[in-house]
C-alpha cells in the first residue's frame, strides 16, 4: 500500500515534465558525443516535424510502419487472388 501511494505521489509531481521529455534526447546528445550542433539539429527538426504533422516523430514512424504492413496486407491478398486466377485457368485449359 505504502508503495501505491509513493507511486501515486510521484505521478502527481511529475505529471508536469512531460513536455519537457522532449529535451531528453538532445541533452543525452550532447552530454556523451559534445556535439551541440547535432542535438540542436535533432530537436529542431522534432519540433517542426511536431508541428508540420501534429505527430511526433515516434507516432510517425509508427504511423508509416502500420501503413507499410497494411499495403504489404494488401499485396498478400492481390497475390492469392491473382493465383486462385491462375489455378482456375489452368485447370479449364487442361479439361479441353
Amino acid at each position: 500500500m505504502k508503495k501505491i501511494i509513493i507511486y501515486f505521489f510521484v505521478l502527481l509531481i511529475l505529471n508536469g515534465c512531460t513536455q519537457y521529455s522532449s529535451l531528453v534526447g538532445p541533452s543525452y546528445t550532447v552530454v556523451t558525443s559534445g556535439n551541440i550542433y547535432q542535438a540542436s539539429m535533432a530537436y529542431t527538426s522534432g519540433s517542426v516535424i511536431e508541428k508540420q504533422t501534429g505527430r511526433t516523430t515516434y507516432e510517425n514512424i509508427n504511423y508509416f510502419l502500420k501503413k507499410l504492413d497494411d499495403s504489404k496486407k494488401i499485396n498478400q491478398e492481390l497475390i492469392r487472388l491473382v493465383e486462385n486466377q491462375i489455378n482456375k485457368t489452368r485447370k479449364k485449359i487442361k479439361k479441353k
